[in-house]
């Protein structure tokens, strides 16, 4: 099933809130950091029905979005159980940072992944749980197209020095990712969008501790 995605980039900072439909008009809504109403005129626009809400991580910047969307279309919101205590602390970081205002989810909105694979509506979706950037961290592979968040991006690796980090773990974490065979785009949550071809010639980090 080809799938259709789009991108909306998100203030202070410059997080991505990726939308994926498929061929049956139903979306999945992936960190919505910011820019709620962006994210629902875009779907009434494209005639999209939103399913769920996925969160790559609990990180402020990737969910002060979240509530709004959830309250409007009901759908439920998945994020790891070991981010949780990330998630807690969101609120905070945001507040200290930012100016604008805060929608994230506390834990009893959440519907905790707790499986290697999800299937919402016409969706398979495969989670790989990515310690590293935060205990709880995942990349959702669906079909073709690989959402990374911030495990890793085009030119580098996510940060660890950021509430939740961990530098060995990330290392452990890339080192036993598979190949991503017959991927067609990598959606991070900062950064371009980038090509299987882009990843390996410019992310030197990855290569390295993949031994590629």
């Amino acid at each position: 099933m080809t799938l259709t995605f789009e991108k909306l980039t998100n203030p202070p900072f410059a997080e991505h809130t990726h939308l994926i439909a498929n061929e049956l008009g139903e979306c999945l809504v992936i960190d919505p950091g910011g820019c709620a109403e962006e994210v629902l005129a875009l779907m009434d626009r494209a005639g999209w029905q939103p399913l769920a809400i996925l969160l790559t991580h609990g990180h402020c910047d990737h969910v002060a979005g979240v509530m709004p969307i959830a309250e409007q279309t009901g759908v439920p919101i998945y994020l790891h159980p070991d981010d949780r205590q990330i998630l807690a602390t969101s609120a905070f970081y945001w507040n200290f940072i930012a100016k604008e205002a805060f929608f994230g989810p506390s834990w009893s909105d959440i519907t905790p992944i707790e499986a290697t694979a999800l299937t919402i509506g016409g969706f398979n979706i495969q989670v790989l749980q990515t310690p590293g950037h935060t205990p709880g961290s995942c990349v959702f592979c669906i079909n073709d197209i690989v959402i990374c968040g911030d495990t890793f991006f085009r030119g580098t690796l996510g940060r660890t020095d950021l509430v939740g980090g961990d530098k060995a773990r990330l290392a452990e974490t890339i080192a036993a990712l598979p190949a991503f065979d017959g991927a067609r785009a990598f959606l991070p949550g900062h950064g371009p969008i980038f090509t299987p071809d882009d990843f390996l010639a410019y992310n030197i980090e990855f290569t390295k501790l993949r031994a590629i």
